[in-house]
């Protein structure tokens, strides 16, 4: 209807919709749902619930609202959130469509920033996993620019085999993937320092070196005194929680129980299974050489072990093991001579 106010309601129906022709068809899940849209001659605001094969059993609920002018949307308050597991992501600020002359596929220019709360990876947990990979309860961030787009994020992440973490980061996202160019963290009362990148096309590949210092071992094992710095490279490939990855300490140093502590090594996942290779911890005349293969089906180890106190190995346990051997079989029915 035509007022004093002329005003536009319409409601937008999605159909397994990837970004394509925009985005390459396939770089993004499918989108199936539909979006109610009220214009007004310089206000727009929109509701919408979508689903995803990417999300089963979820439903993205997206809510917003905003002014414009010529080409420019200045959004109030945009809100996406998945309410079965609390997961939100809100942003305020403004969108520059492009010109009307501007080549095919150019995207806008963006000026937002926002918030989030209960982020986690893998959004949806696989059957039998009860903590997903990172979870991040809460975090800021800011976007800017013309793609490829600067970002800068604060926030607070955990994880299964992540300890809690706040950090700091920046970088560059592009049509690819992520450039992650600074990294600043604190954990284990220490700090984190690291860079990498992201791909979210071809095979997914990722990379990250990271530096830490000072971090407190007691705090990862109670009762064990001391304090370690390290330098590695982690690398893999696809996003999943199974997805292969190659893990690199290249120098470890530090004290435990008053000892000088070093250690070097790899370890690698793939399809389930861990190889351990070259991998050597040592606290003074103590230490741990290990290799070999562990999976939930098959064993396939060699050690040789030194250990002036069981303490490193177990809380509260006193005396000294001196041990070398193997172990093949499956975890069930180990095969051990040692």
């Amino acid at each position: 209807s035509l007022t004093e106010q002329p005003r536009a309601e319409r409601t937008l129906r999605l159909a397994q919709f990837d970004g394509s022709p925009w985005v390459p068809a396939g770089r993004l899940p499918q989108l199936t749902g539909s979006i109610s849209l009220a214009a007004a001659p310089s206000s727009l605001g929109f509701d919408g619930t979508l689903t995803s094969p990417a999300l089963p059993d979820q439903q993205l609920r997206v809510q917003g609202a905003g002014r414009w002018e010529d080409r420019t949307i200045s959004l109030a308050n945009l809100q996406v959130w998945l309410p079965r597991i609390g997961m939100s992501l809100s942003s305020n600020g403004t969108v520059t469509l492009p010109d009307a002359d501007a080549p095919d596929g150019t995207l806008p220019r963006l000026a937002l920033q926002g918030d989030w709360s209960a982020l986690r990876w893998p959004v949806v947990a696989e059957p039998g996993d009860e903590v997903p990979v990172v979870q991040s309860p809460q975090g800021v961030y800011t976007l800017e620019g013309a793609l490829p787009y600067k970002f800068s994020t604060r926030a607070e992440i955990a994880g299964e085999v992540i300890p809690q973490t706040s950090l700091a980061a920046a970088g560059v996202i592009d049509r690819n993937g992520v450039v992650l160019d600074k990294f600043e963290g604190y954990a284990l009362r220490g700090r984190l320092d690291g860079r990498g990148r992201l791909a979210w096309t071809g095979t997914q590949a990722w990379n990250f070196d990271i530096d830490a210092r000072g971090l407190a071992i007691g705090d990862l094992r109670p009762g064990v005194e001391g304090r370690v710095s390290a330098k590695g490279t982690i690398a893999g490939t696809g996003l999943s929680a199974d997805a292969p990855w190659t893990a690199r300490l290249t120098a470890m140093s530090g004290t435990m129980f008053g000892r000088p502590l070093t250690g070097r090594g790899e370890v690698s996942h793939r399809e389930g299974a861990f190889d351990l290779r070259n991998i050597r911890i040592a606290n003074g005349e103590s230490f741990a050489d290990i290799n070999g293969r562990v999976s939930t089906k098959a064993l396939d180890l060699k050690w040789s072990v030194d250990l002036r106190s069981l303490a490193i190995a177990v809380n509260g346990m006193s005396g000294r093991l001196v041990s070398s051997g193997t172990a093949r079989g499956t975890p069930q029915r180990p095969a051990i001579v040692g």
